[in-house]
């Protein structure tokens, strides 16, 4: 069996007026900022502190956070409100991997930077694989009004996805996400807030939504 599952990371950003905003988060895996070289090109699941590499996050084991110092590494371009590395949070997998491409999800009126994040299994049991990175927007209190996050999503049939970010004062969290089920019905969630289901039709296979 193998999956796909295609995504530029949403970005998130503030409204303050009608047509106008701030961007506050942006990730696109733009190929220029990450080592996305394809094998061929000198590339591969190789660590990317040694030069050019389309893996996501390296490990030179297949073990969570075991190995030595340096053995774990993430990629980490300057994006928009983004700090530090690309991490883990699972068991790394050698049938289930995260691979930066120098091609790009389009739709018509919709321009992105060149570059995508593949996320595939080519076998094995179907349990869930986690990356993260940190995200750094500044006080809440800068937030006028509403928060819109969006992305742009290519999945095979039986693709799973969620997407969790979880914001923090230093003493006090608070987090929401979205899920995207293998039938590709859609689900928001939220600490402290009534789930939403979404009313449109299923995600689609095959094709950018």
């Amino acid at each position: 069996m193998k999956t796909h599952l295609r995504l530029l990371i949403p970005l998130v950003f503030s409204s303050t007026a009608p047509l106008h905003a701030a961007l506050l988060v942006y990730d696109g895996f733009d190929s220029t900022a990450y080592k996305a070289v394809p094998s061929a090109q000198g590339g591969g699941y190789k660590n990317p502190a040694s030069g050019n590499s389309d893996a996501l996050f390296y490990d030179d084991d297949t073990n969570y956070k075991d190995g030595p110092e340096g053995s774990e590494v993430g990629q980490a371009p300057f994006v928009p409100g983004f700090a530090g590395a690309w991490d883990y949070t699972t068991n790394i997998s050698s049938t289930v991997y995260a691979r930066l491409e120098d091609s790009q999800l389009s739709y018509t009126g919709l321009t992105t930077t060149t570059g995508q994040l593949n996320l595939f299994r080519s076998g094995g049991a179907g349990s869930s694989k986690g990356f993260s990175r940190a995200f750094d927007v500044g006080p809440s209190t800068a937030f006028t009004n509403t928060l819109f996050i969006g992305g742009l999503i290519w999945r095979t049939a039986e693709t799973s996805f969620y997407m969790d970010f979880n914001m923090t004062n230093g003493s006090d969290s608070r987090s929401f996400g979205m899920d995207v089920m293998a039938d590709g019905s859609s689900r928001m969630n939220g600490y402290g807030a009534d789930t939403a289901t979404s009313a449109s039709p299923q995600w689609a296979t095959g094709t950018a939504e």
